[in-house]
């Protein structure tokens, strides 16, 4: 059975809103704030912040902004790391959590931590890369080629997906997460979103 959880809009900026999903008991001593990779949502750490809730952690999960559920980064802001380190910040702050924390995070978002990791080294308990792509892949040759097979797909999906073919792949899709109701949904919805690589 996983630990129950409360999906909530948490403000980052003046009107400006993140979705964040958190688990157990706010006044844990423990936490963990989990940052998913580019098709990444809330809903990709369920498991995860489900197993430490049980154990007596309190876990966040975030949806980055411009995916579902969360507000989009304002006009002329670039969706560099800085910007996203800075959400992060914010989510810790909304949350009321000063203390130590863990940081973790996967795919594409080992990016992100790796930087991250340096801005919170004063508050970090410790990093879990899953699976995570480290800084050296941008050495100029892979990261463009990736980052354009990439959109390719997004863009694919994003029109195929109305389609009875896209509704007959719905049916389809791995569900390797195990993931029900919303949370499919949402993460269905994502790999056919084409603000992910922001």
């Amino acid at each position: 059975m996983r630990a129950a959880f409360t999906l909530t809009k948490l403000e980052v900026e003046a009107g400006r809103r993140l979705q964040v999903a958190t688990y157990g008991d706010h006044t844990a001593e423990r936490f963990l704030l989990f940052d998913p990779g580019s098709y990444g949502i809330f809903a990709d750490a369920l498991h995860l912040c489900s197993i430490l809730a049980e154990r007596g952690w309190f876990a966040a999960s975030m949806t980055r902004a411009g995916l579902f559920g969360s507000d989009p980064l304002p006009p002329g802001i670039n969706p560099s790391p800085d910007v996203h380190i800075a959400d992060m910040q914010h989510v810790l702050t909304a949350l009321g959590r000063d203390q130590r924390f863990v940081l973790a995070g996967h795919s594409m978002a080992g990016l992100r931590l790796h930087l991250a990791a340096h801005r919170f080294r004063d508050q970090l308990a410790g990093l879990v890369l899953i699976d995570a792509v480290c800084p050296s892949l941008l050495d100029g040759r892979v990261w463009p080629i990736w980052v354009a097979s990439a959109k390719g797909l997004s863009a694919s999906g994003r029109f195929v997906l109305p389609t009875p073919l896209g509704q007959f792949v719905r049916k389809l899709h791995p569900n390797t997460l195990k993931l029900e109701g919303r949370q499919r949904q949402d993460k269905i919805g994502s790999i056919a979103c084409d603000t992910h690589l922001t």
